[in-house]
């Protein structure tokens, strides 16, 4: 068993208030029984947790951590789990920063993992990569005249 740092601060796209994602690598199916136990267990030491698909820890001041089993008997079977290594270049890191910014500063109710691959979508169709976009500026623009009009 292991854990393993997962989301958007693993891929350094963070952004300020962004929460805190972990996997948890188990050998065996992690159980209904054995979800129910943790949660108690944190619960009964004062901490505000609860778990949909994951556990998620609330604390008093700050974002929340979630805590990830990929392999559990509670998942949907058509769950979707993010694969490992994603890496950025510096310019998708910037334009998928600064949409999320965007995002989050006009009141798009859209995930981060949607925003990432919308600018990968664009620099696909676009041909845009680092050496002719190294800021990311132009992916940032095209996605945010994506999103402005849905």
């Amino acid at each position: 068993a292991g854990i393993i740092q997962k989301g958007s601060r693993a891929k350094c796209v963070a952004i300020l208030g962004s929460d805190f994602d972990y996997s948890i690598e188990t050998e065996e199916c992690m159980t209904s029984v054995e979800r129910d136990r943790i949660v108690a267990c944190l619960q009964s030491k004062g901490v505000l947790v609860r778990c949909i698909n994951a556990f998620t820890v609330s604390p008093p001041r700050g974002p929340s951590i979630d805590f990830f089993p990929p392999w559990a008997e509670w998942h949907p079977q058509d769950m979707v789990v993010e694969e490992p290594g994603v890496q950025f270049t510096s310019g998708q890191r910037h334009a998928i920063r600064m949409l999320k910014h965007h995002a989050e500063k006009y009141g798009f109710q859209v995930a981060g993992i949607e925003l990432e691959r919308l600018v990968l979508q664009i620099e696909r169709e676009k041909g845009w990569q680092d050496v002719t976009d190294p800021w990311g500026a132009r992916r940032f623009s095209e996605a945010q005249r994506r999103l402005r009009s849905c």
